[in-house]
């Protein structure tokens, strides 16, 4: 009980989402920069995550799922955008 829950409940991890940069490169096929987990208080640009002292498996693992999934997911988003804007209002 308790391991990994920081996770969820540190308002300083979640802190790391709220503007994190999956900025695309100019071909709009692969982000500038990828998504990493460091250190926690090393985090120096907006596509770290401050890991979680305490909790590193669990930082690190959300840190791995989300370098995959916007590596993969944000340039199909970005090249259908007006797909799901148009799926969004209807």
């Amino acid at each position: 009980p308790g391991l990994g829950d920081k996770i969820e409940k540190d308002p300083k991890f979640l802190d790391n989402f709220k503007s994190m940069d999956v900025t695309l490169t100019a071909s709009l096929d692969a982000l500038v920069n990828t998504v990493v987990t460091v250190k926690q208080g090393t985090k120096e640009n907006y596509w770290e995550i401050d890991g979680i002292t305490g909790a590193t498996i669990s930082s690190r693992a959300i840190g791995s799922l989300l370098q995959k999934s916007t590596d993969e997911w944000i340039p199909v988003i970005y090249e259908h955008q007006e797909v799901f804007k148009q799926a969004t209002n209807e």
